[in-house]
């Protein structure tokens, strides 16, 4: 048989179906492509790396109109006639490969090992850092977990500990070999607030064990492309504002508002009767489950200092955005709440900054369209620390905030020069003034 050539295994009516007959072919899956009218799901053999001339494949089909249909098509069979070489690696020789990278006072960037136990390949916890790594997790009470099985050493998942700094760049820890995210022990003692992971369980037990005070918080971006997986439990025309609806929802920036928009979401999508499946999932999982995802779960949590600077920094293009905005924004317009937080109109406000607040205080709102306008109608900032806007809640800090503190002086650009809007030149010939001068 060609190697370019699919042929139908089998039609199966659900995925579970399909999930058995993947497992009895021993593949695991390596690609999802979203089609025209379908999503493809490619497999291939779950020891490819072992054997690299194994070829075998098999697609899975799920169509957007016909969700009961699931094409199962493959191609070529399993060859595991040909291994790769690996390097073979005793316990007694990892463990005193660990004791001999121990702490080095005289080593500053080389890396080292400080904590460890190697009993068998499936209980074994190997953490490796450097001084200014370990270093920095003094300087930060977020803590980022996520396992990755790109780089692998005798099947074992390479474990990632960092946080995220002001200008939003992954600080790395240190990096541990696990024998998988599902679980596994640690006796090492740090001060953590919140614990940012993907939703692989044994990390979630993990924090609920050893940082019981801090939040466990959700990837959005995990949350987002599985949403977007179960996608075909809606209807395809009603896929884009269900999507709409959760990218709103996301842009909470407080417990309470979540709480008021996850009411108000669930309550608009109790009224279509094709989506409740869907409904259901996204409350058990990420309601239930997993609920901190949203921008407000932590608000402006990167590091509190690093060797850099402890704000995000403010490039060019965004002090002449901001310059632009104070020039451009009605100074009436803007309510001052309490403290040092004020409150804006937005370029697509309906409301004023008074109404907004009353809402916000009031809480009453009656659908959840009426939330999502009202939330993007107004801004709170606070002059160079936040901002509810979009872009405020991604980027730490955004034009309104720099903008407003430049309305309040307390902000001031170095060489306005290059603030200065370019005017536009006068055209060719004279003045309308000096011609009537010259006639008189």
């Amino acid at each position: 048989m060609s190697s370019k050539e699919y042929q139908i295994l089998k039609i199966v009516k659900t995925l579970d179906e399909a999930d058995v007959i993947l497992k009895e072919y021993n593949v695991s899956k390596y690609r999802t492509s979203d089609l025209s009218s379908s999503t493809k799901y490619s497999y291939r053999c779950s020891n490819y790396r072992k054997y690299p001339l194994c070829k075998i494949e098999i697609q899975v089909y799920v169509d957007n109109n016909h969700l009961t249909e699931i094409k199962l098509m493959y191609k070529n069979i399993h060859c595991h006639e040909q291994r790769n070489t690996t390097t073979q690696c005793t316990i007694t020789n990892f463990n005193q490969w660990c004791i001999n990278h121990k702490y080095d006072e005289n080593s500053i960037h080389s890396t080292f090992v400080p904590y460890y136990y190697i009993n068998d390949i499936n209980d074994i916890f190997v953490f490796f850092t450097t001084k200014p790594l370990l270093k920095d997790a003094q300087l930060s009470s977020l803590l980022q977990v996520d396992a990755t099985y790109k780089l692998t050493w005798n099947e074992l998942p390479l474990l990632v500990f960092g946080s995220s700094d002001a200008d939003r760049h992954f600080r790395p820890f240190g990096v541990a070999f696990v024998p998988s995210d599902e679980g596994h022990e640690n006796q090492r003692e740090y001060i953590v607030h919140y614990v940012m992971a993907d939703g692989a369980p044994g990390i979630t037990r993990a924090q609920k064990e050893i940082f019981p005070q801090a939040r466990r918080l959700m990837c959005w971006a995990h949350v987002a492309r599985k949403c977007r997986e179960h996608r075909k439990l809606v209807p395809t025309g009603k896929w884009q504002q269900i999507d709409t609806d959760i990218h709103d929802l996301q842009l909470c920036f407080s417990d309470n508002i979540f709480t008021q928009g996850v009411s108000l979401v669930m309550k608009k999508w109790s009224t279509g009767p094709l989506i409740q499946q869907f409904q259901q999932y996204f409350f058990d999982q990420w309601i239930d489950k997993l609920p901190l995802w949203y921008e407000g779960a932590a608000l402006n949590m990167p590091l509190t200092n690093n060797g850099c600077e402890s704000k995000p920094s403010i490039s060019t293009d965004l002090e002449l955005l901001a310059f632009k905005w104070s020039n451009n924004i009605d100074k009436l317009r803007i309510l001052h709440w309490f403290d040092s937080w004020y409150i804006i109109p937005s370029s697509n406000s309906f409301i004023t900054p008074a109404v907004w607040l009353q809402m916000y205080q009031l809480q009453q709102w009656i659908s959840f369209d009426e939330f999502v306008a009202w939330l993007k109608s107004c801004w709170l900032v606070c002059p160079l620390n936040s901002c509810t806007c979009p872009s405020g809640l991604k980027y730490y800090i955004y034009k309104h905030s720099i903008g407003l503190s430049m309305l309040l002086n307390k902000y001031e650009v170095n060489g306005k020069t290059h603030l200065q809007l370019l005017s536009k030149r006068r055209g060719k010939g004279r003045s309308k003034r000096v011609r009537t001068a010259l006639l008189s």
